[in-house]
């Protein structure tokens, strides 16, 4: 490219300096608390400055890979309708959470084909199956991912240990270890939530409980399911089409067990709904526009 001249004239349009190829934005720091802990995450400015180039208020914008939701958040905050999707339902119930934060509750979201029976639970990936129950009971999950020394989170406000098998009729080998992991974290309770457990398994809980050691608490991935659903039924209401399988007979409501390890469901869903004007922070399209065309000072 030649400098001066009538060619550098011509690259100047009265209203000043045309918009660079180049956009200079920061990337979201490793040890920023915007971190979502996805090592592609995009900046919301990236994702914003996309977004108002190549659409209008009102238009959907469709992410297919939508990870963290940066792309949701950002369109939402702009007025586009919005579509996500992704792969994974520990993604998608933190893009839900990362929404509904960035609007103080007042976006709409839908969730479409989530794990809603025991079928659809056993066919997740292992971490993914093991995710899902951190999400659905609001605990922390282990950092570690192997060698946990049988606990792989922790439940929330009262911290007690919770292992999970994605298996069928876990048995009295499995309570043996984790009364001994539950020992050594100090506390008194825990939990093991897997599809099903042996008689074995449930006469070792009677005994260590009868004997004062540990309260070994057994939950089914069924139990957690219907718990989950009475605790939280206003928000967990279906989609138009979505069919809810009825409980089961037997089902007698959650139980106090059910109701401690669930505590911050209960607690979300005894708040009424957040309703707030959506705040839109960020600068505007058109200051956005008005900024490329302000001329540089020379």
């Amino acid at each position: 490219m030649r400098k001066g001249g009538d060619f550098g004239e011509q690259s100047l349009n009265p209203e000043g300096k045309h918009p660079d190829d180049v956009w200079e934005i920061p990337i979201v720091a490793p040890s920023a608390k915007a971190r979502l802990g996805y090592p592609t995450q995009k900046p919301e400015a990236l994702l914003e400055r996309i977004i108002l180039a190549s659409s209008n208020p009102g238009d959907i914008v469709l992410d297919p890979f939508a990870g963290c939701g940066t792309t949701q958040v950002a369109a939402e905050r702009l007025g586009r309708e919005w579509i996500g999707i992704d792969i994974s339902p520990t993604a998608v119930n933190l893009m839900r959470r990362r929404i509904l934060t960035a609007t103080n509750g007042a976006a709409d979201v839908k969730l479409i084909n989530m794990p809603r029976s025991e079928a659809d639970l056993k066919a997740l990936k292992y971490f993914e199956f093991q995710n899902w129950v951190m999400q659905q009971t609001s605990a922390t999950a282990s950092p570690v991912k192997s060698n946990d020394k049988g606990v792989d989170g922790l439940s929330f406000m009262y911290h007690e240990p919770i292992q999970v098998k994605q298996s069928e009729s876990v048995g009295r080998k499995v309570i043996d270890e984790f009364e001994t992991a539950v020992k050594r974290t100090g506390k008194d309770t825990g939990y093991i939530i897997a599809f099903s457990f042996t008689s074995g398994a449930r006469e070792e809980v009677a005994r260590a409980k009868s004997a004062g050691e540990v309260n070994i608490v057994l939950v089914t991935v069924e139990e957690l399911l219907l718990a989950t659903d009475a605790l939280t039924r206003p928000e967990a209401s279906p989609i138009a089409g979505e069919v809810v399988p009825e409980p089961p007979k037997r089902w007698r409501g959650p139980t106090r067990d059910h109701k401690r390890l669930l505590a911050a469901l209960m607690e979300s869903a005894a708040q009424p709904p957040i309703i707030a004007p959506k705040s839109n922070a960020r600068p505007s399209g058109q200051t956005l526009v008005d900024s490329e065309r302000t001329p540089t000072p020379a």
